[in-house]
């Protein structure tokens, strides 16, 4: 399940998706509208309340949220310094500077590049595994080459090599290279 729900954590409808959502369902009633519970029902509900009394936020809001918990963060914040651009003494710009000073990042230099990106290309040539096209019997140095020359994605020819539900892209077979 992901954050807030089956569905894209942050992601908001634009509102002529929503408005024909909701048109769709303007006028039908809620599926348990007009239903009662049953006495038996009411009778192990009334019955789970009480074996679960000594339970104290049982139907309540979680604490530190509401009104109460508002109210709270802006007396905390009152109390640490007041409002946003708040003036730091002389002594606590010297700390925090000694502080930033301590751990500044090395500056980057052209051979630092160089070294990291000749480091990720043997990187990515280590992990590369030959990959044979049993159609056709071309044999590739990695999935990436194999994709380049059919025009693919590598991620589709890896695929193809290493589960048997996939069978092929674009009509070729590939499989690992012993």
């Amino acid at each position: 399940m992901t954050l807030g729900g089956e569905g894209v954590h942050g992601y908001a409808m634009p509102p002529e998706i929503v408005e024909r959502i909701a048109a769709k369902k303007r006028g039908i009633p809620a599926h348990n509208r007009g239903t009662n519970h049953s006495e038996e029902t009411k009778e192990k509900m009334r019955a789970w309340r009480a074996a679960n009394e000594h339970k104290p936020r049982l139907g309540k809001p979680r604490p530190g949220s509401g009104l109460k918990a508002n109210e709270t963060k802006r007396k905390k914040g009152l109390a640490v310094g007041g409002k946003k651009g708040v003036k730091w003494s002389g002594e606590a710009r010297e700390r925090m500077r000694a502080i930033k000073r301590g751990c500044a990042a090395p500056t980057v230099t052209p051979l630092m590049i160089q070294t990291r990106a000749e480091n990720m290309r043997r990187a990515s040539q280590n992990r590369s595994r030959p990959v044979v096209c049993l159609t056709d019997g071309r044999v590739f140095s990695s999935c990436k080459a194999a994709a380049i020359a059919i025009g693919a994605h590598r991620a589709s020819v890896h695929k193809v090599c290493s589960t048997p539900e996939r069978q092929s892209i674009f009509g070729l077979k590939f499989m690992w290279a012993p």
